[in-house]
């Protein structure tokens, strides 16, 4: 009688987890979606390079910024070199670049684009 008392008790445990188990408390935490994200990222450099051309635009060190802001459906971003040696360089730009998302459906999304850049 004992032996049937414990399989039982352990087949009824089996079937509790293997169920849909969702305590009651307060363990059960939902994940929280964020409505934006911000990131600023700093690089020093021993020469200036384009970084979205590849090319050596200056033979001086230099430091840039990158801040990029997105949203569900648009974006920001905005970077930032400057030349540590020498201002009249063709690296002390600022490009801005805002963008916006349009879905196509649920796995497809096109990303326009539009900037200026300040030399």
């Amino acid at each position: 009688m004992k032996i049937s008392v414990i399989l039982l008790l352990l087949l009824s445990a089996l079937i509790s987890v293997g169920g849909d188990f969702t305590p009651l408390d307060s363990l059960k935490k939902e994940k929280a979606v964020k409505a934006s994200n911000l990131k600023v990222m700093t690089r020093f450099h021993s020469m200036g390079q384009f970084s979205y051309g590849g090319r050596i635009v200056s033979p001086n060190p230099t430091l840039d910024f990158n801040l990029n802001y997105d949203r569900k459906n648009w974006g920001l971003q905005i970077f930032k070199a400057i030349d540590l040696r020498d201002r009249n360089t063709q690296i002390n730009f600022t490009l801005a670049v805002v963008n916006k998302n349009f879905r196509l459906g649920k796995r497809l999304s096109v990303t326009t684009s539009a900037g200026f850049i300040l030399e």
